[in-house]
């Protein structure tokens, strides 16, 4: 599950009941929310000229909920993920990118000159997080083993 099925969970945990308007399309839609209502833990009700989804069942639902979501509070990581969702991707996580470098001549990553050259030749790469880099020319390359002899086929000129 994600982050927006814990929320809507939660408010009707808290709440006992939210209009069917508040509860976003996914969750209404999602097989475990049909599963709630066909075990008639939850139901939908008429009010006014609107819809209320109800908690019917309560110790149900608090069943559900604390096995759906095991754990409350927990660091904003993967694994943290995984153990208040149960699953890795519920939440965007902040990342740094890390970028490999090859390359024949001294850079400057992050307002330090490095020699690229050197790594290169001792270790076939550099790693960084940069956040500024400085060179040249650069050349961009996804596959790994072009990436690692990109010298033969564009020269020593390139980063």
């Amino acid at each position: 599950m994600k982050e927006v099925d814990f929320n809507t969970y939660k408010k009707l945990l808290e709440n006992k009941s939210l209009s069917k308007s508040s509860i976003p399309i996914t969750v209404l839609k999602s097989e475990t929310f049909k599963g709630l209502q066909n075990a008639e833990i939850l139901k939908l009700s008429k009010v006014g000229r609107g819809l209320k989804i109800i908690v019917v069942k309560e110790n149900e639902f608090q069943q559900f909920f604390k096995s759906a979501f095991p754990e409350q509070e927990t660091e904003k990581s993967k694994s943290g993920n995984i153990k208040k969702y149960r699953n890795s991707k519920a939440t965007k996580l902040d990342s740094y990118p890390i970028f490999l470098f090859r390359g024949f001549e001294k850079i400057k990553i992050n307002n330090e000159i490095v020699d690229i050259e050197s790594s290169t030749k001792k270790f076939g790469l550099f790693a960084s997080t940069a956040s500024s880099i400085i060179c040249n020319k650069v050349c961009f390359i996804e596959n790994l083993d072009t990436f690692l002899n990109a010298e033969k086929l564009l020269g020593k000129d390139f980063l």
